[in-house]
């Protein structure tokens, strides 16, 4: 249970970028989106502050879908209409598969632009590029296992480097009708996104920018769940800096999704009366295999002809996962031709390991790819793969660590009955390594070591807020947890990483600022492990 303490306060240059266009096109001299949606981090009640990535990449995708490109958002929850619940539930899609808002880090900068860049390229082949504003993407993007960056990385859409994130980038991207996301840096690797929504291209007399974004933090003036308008300026001195609360924080990363210019070239394709191959995914499964230690992966398809003459010679159809190892390639022959409209059946499988951990894998991603060799010469090359996500089986028995170390066979609700430390849906006690046991636990308390309120002749009050966190149980926290501060000047989170030993400290600054009505941050609020990510002695303080 999480532990709230409410507190009565009586003291109450730049970058050039490399387009020749962008000197070219007449940019507006000031813009604002008043249609973009405000989605909240906690529309769903697992939603978390982590979740940044998933609902800005669902808000810029719903922008450009009320644009032109209707194909980026459907009806999703099948109320009939496509509203701001089919993007939230287009948001959860994401997080909870290849975007992985629910890991330690969050979403990262390559999970972000891989996930939108599948999910685009699917809705509209060839028809946009992603540009990224990050010198340090294709580090970050091998170093998190994707292999060698390439721009065609993912068939269908372009994924084009730019130079560091700039303020010029930001105003070009939002002028020209792109869906544009910044990245706040936030410490350990992860960052804070916003989606861009205004810019003003006149500075203020302190020669800043005014800028607008789409903040994902509860609005706690509305009823329901709705996000917040980020009302700021940004500077560049060595780089882009934003002013987040009363702060100034680097912007790490930038994307832009573009629709790709009607006037580019059509790269020689074919035209006229000619085959073209498609491929539909129909379902999807992954179950454990006891007797393989592996899990079975099997996806269901069909292999359409859209073109319009027969397809009359054989070629490969394959089946490879983007994020786990395996895959399978058949040979799909033609008796004696596939005809204009007509379908063909396809079923793949293949087996992959279950994860490090011995959990199942979750989500896996795949491909299904035909004719990727081109041996049929196609009215569209561009349309011969489909991605899907599925989730590995977590029903069948699995193995339960229990406190003294050991592994059984049982149920998950058998195994937190037996007070289990750790549970592998679908696995077998060869294949898991359960974690070592520690005697005693931690307990965390927390305490508000200083307060200062400054006012600048009434005009805003300058708060500042320091918290120690102790741990006073008998062993040392192993996962990250967060400190949470809320007021009516406004809210912010700190993430705490371990380890924090028993009897150690450590201390959370929060900073905010308030109108002379709102005083010395009232209504404060700390809430001290939010989501219960430690297993204390003691769930009370």
């Amino acid at each position: 249970m999480s532990r709230c303490v409410r507190i009565g306060l009586l003291i109450t240059g730049c970058l050039l970028i490399a387009f020749a266009v962008l000197a070219q096109e007449e940019i507006p001299p000031g813009l604002v989106r008043e249609d973009l949606q405000l989605i909240s981090q906690e529309s769903l009640e697992h939603w978390t502050p982590m979740w940044t990535g998933p609902i800005q990449a669902a808000t810029i995708l719903a922008w450009l879908a009320d644009h032109g490109y209707s194909a980026l958002l459907s009806d999703l929850n099948g109320d009939g209409v496509v509203d701001e619940l089919d993007t939230i539930a287009l948001a959860d899609e994401f997080g909870t598969g290849i975007m992985e808002a629910d890991a330690p880090r969050g979403t990262t900068d390559v999970q972000l632009v891989i996930g939108l860049a599948n999910y685009v390229a699917q809705k509209y082949p060839d028809q946009f590029v992603l540009k990224i504003y990050d010198p340090s993407f294709t580090h970050e993007y091998t170093t998190q296992g994707f292999g060698a960056f390439e721009e065609t990385a993912v068939q269908g859409i372009r994924l084009q480097l730019a130079d560091e994130p700039s303020i010029r980038g930001y105003i070009y991207e939002m002028g020209t009708d792109e869906g544009v996301i910044v990245g706040l840096e936030e410490g350990f690797q992860r960052n804070r996104y916003f989606s861009g929504r205004s810019y003003l291209d006149e500075e203020t007399d302190a020669g800043h920018t005014p800028l607008d974004f789409a903040w994902a933090k509860e609005n706690l003036w509305l009823t329901g769940h709705q996000g917040q308008i980020l009302q700021t300026v940004g500077k560049m001195e060595d780089r882009f800096y934003l002013d987040f609360l009363n702060e100034w924080i680097p912007v790490e990363f930038m994307l832009a999704l573009s629709p790709v210019s009607e006037d580019e070239p059509d790269n020689g394709e074919p035209s006229g009366d000619c085959p073209d191959l498609t491929v539909r995914i129909l379902d999807e499964s992954c179950v454990y295999d006891p007797r393989q230690q592996a899990y079975l992966v099997t996806v269901w398809a069909e292999i359409l002809n859209v073109g319009t003459v027969p397809v009359t010679s054989s070629f490969m159809a394959a089946l490879t996962s983007t994020t786990h190892p395996g895959g399978v390639a058949q040979l799909i022959t033609i008796p004696p031709i596939l005809p204009p409209g007509d379908t063909i059946p396809l079923v793949l499988t293949f087996m992959t390991l279950p994860e490090p951990s011995g959990a199942a894998p979750c989500p896996l991603t795949y491909r299904v790819g035909v004719d990727l060799d081109n041996d049929i010469v196609e009215c569209d090359e561009r349309n011969n793969e489909a991605y899907g996500d599925v989730c590995c089986d977590t029903s069948a028995r699995g193995a339960c660590c229990l406190p003294d170390g050991s592994c059984t066979e049982m149920s998950e609700s058998d195994c937190d009955a037996e007070g289990g430390t750790q549970f592998h849906p679908g696995v077998d006690c060869s294949v898991v390594q359960c974690p070592p046991v520690e005697e005693g636990c931690p307990d965390l308390v927390m305490e508000v070591i200083d307060f200062d309120c400054v006012t600048d002749n009434q005009r805003q009050f300058d708060v500042t807020l320091v918290v120690e966190v102790t741990n006073v149980g008998t062993a040392p926290v192993t996962s990250s947890f967060q400190v949470q501060a809320e007021t009516d000047c406004g809210s912010d989170f700190e993430t705490i990483f371990p380890p924090l030993n028993p009897s150690d400290s450590t201390t959370v600054t929060f900073e905010f600022t308030c109108s002379p009505n709102q005083g010395c941050a009232p209504n404060l609020v700390l809430t001290l492990d939010p989501f219960n990510s430690v297993q204390e002695c003691e769930e009370l303080l």
